[in-house]
């Protein structure tokens, strides 16, 4: 059997998941990403800020907590647990510096897939996930259509999983 762009070989429009590969064939052309995978990415766009505040917040804390300053006299609780605050502070920057490394990967994720987008792409990334401006804002200020938008769009999520290795190199 030949097949030509209008009937795509059969099962091509299911999404195929195998592995970390998360893609849907359209016919012989572009590839549209999972939904599930977009969502992700999206998600990730839209934290991005939110990461970032995070981690100065973090390097705010780190940069205050002094275990020098402790005490080491142990106190017993009511529980019958012993209270040492040196611990507990050596506890909580061990729980603070974990969760900074791992905004610290998050941040730089968005950051290399920025960087891999061309101008387009990283302005609409910008005012639609970070800035949160409205879709019609967007289409005026970029001077693009509707679908413009949209194909601008899939290309820089498409470009994320690409750099972030959630999708093969298309091209």
């Amino acid at each position: 059997m030949t097949y030509n762009a209008k009937t795509p070989p059969r099962g091509w429009d299911e999404a195929n998941t195998r592995g970390s590969i998360h893609i849907i064939p359209r016919g012989w052309g572009r590839v549209a990403i999972d939904p599930t995978l977009k969502a992700g990415i999206e998600s990730d766009l839209r934290r991005y800020k939110r990461w970032k505040a995070r981690l100065k917040e973090i390097d705010d804390l780190l940069a205050d907590v002094s275990i020098g300053t402790g005490t080491s006299d142990q106190t017993v609780g009511h529980s019958g647990k012993i209270n040492d605050p040196t611990f507990e502070m050596t506890i909580n920057r061990s729980r603070l510096a974990q969760e900074r490394a791992y905004l610290l990967r998050r941040v730089s994720r968005v950051e290399n897939a920025l960087s891999a987008m061309n101008d387009e792409q990283r302005q609409l990334v910008r005012l639609w996930y970070f800035e949160e401006k409205d879709r019609r804002y967007i289409e005026a200020e970029m001077g693009i259509e509707k679908s413009t938008f949209y194909r601008i769009r899939d290309k820089a999520l498409e470009r994320y999983g690409e750099v972030a290795g959630l999708i093969p190199l298309v091209r």
